[in-house]
């Protein structure tokens, strides 16, 4: 997979990289898309999106406080497959927590980015091919 995130660790770009490594990690893990979609309309309904976030958010905030910090961002990266992408910040800079708030948004933001026909809605087939490097038909 591309690399994910580089530079400066900011708080938007943190809960996109985050969205993605999960997608990332997830994908070779044998996730499977169909697994978000709870109705099973073929669609990932903000809702289905959002239960999925906070799961996610919650398996990654280790210390339970309700917000995941910089070392907690560069675990859930540095468990992706070769490591992750490099998350830094600059010297003497430690970026603000990220909220459970901000990770959902991230993650819809994401979510936005990969629907491939750009109707509105993400299916299980354009997360599917997104997360193998391709596009939804």
């Amino acid at each position: 997979m591309k690399t994910l995130l580089k530079g400066t660790l900011l708080v938007g770009l943190a809960s996109v990289g985050v969205a993605t490594a999960a997608f990332a990690l997830q994908a070779d893990h044998g996730f499977n898309p169909a697994s978000l979609d709870a109705d099973g309309n073929g669609v990932i309904s903000t809702a289905e999106l959002d239960t999925h976030a906070d799961l996610l958010f919650a398996r990654t905030d280790r210390d339970n406080d309700g917000s995941l910090s910089a070392d907690e961002l560069r675990a859930l990266h540095a468990m992706m497959p070769g490591g992750g992408a490099a998350m830094e910040h600059a010297p003497g800079h430690t970026p603000p927590p990220l909220t459970r708030q901000a990770f959902r948004e991230g993650l819809r933001g994401h979510a936005t980015r990969m629907d491939a026909d750009r109707d509105g809605r993400l299916t299980v087939a354009e997360l599917g091919a997104a997360m193998h490097g391709g596009q939804a038909h």
